[in-house]
């Protein structure tokens, strides 16, 4: 008897939805997440990798707002809307 398993997704620490790496969230979901998001989600919302986004951030180009707590990144999900709609 064979089965067939789904598709290896990854669970969001953010929340409880199941995100592949070839998820694009909706606009309508993006609003609906909390004020300040990791940068991997904020990086699948745009579309490019997380290592890319790093490199934008320490560069100063990021398209968005993003706050430093210590060591980790978080970007401002309010100011990443805002993009989004600019696009």
């Amino acid at each position: 008897m064979l089965f067939l398993l789904p598709p290896l997704v990854e669970v969001s620490r953010e929340g409880d939805e199941r995100l592949d790496a070839d998820h694009h969230p909706t606009l309508a979901e993006i609003r609906s997440w909390a004020a300040t998001v990791d940068v991997a989600r904020a990086a699948r919302a745009v579309g490019i990798s997380k290592s890319h986004l790093y490199e934008l951030i320490k560069r100063g180009n990021a398209p968005f707002r993003v706050v430093v707590f210590g060591k980790r990144y978080r970007v401002i999900t309010a100011s990443l809307i805002a993009y989004l709609e600019q696009v």
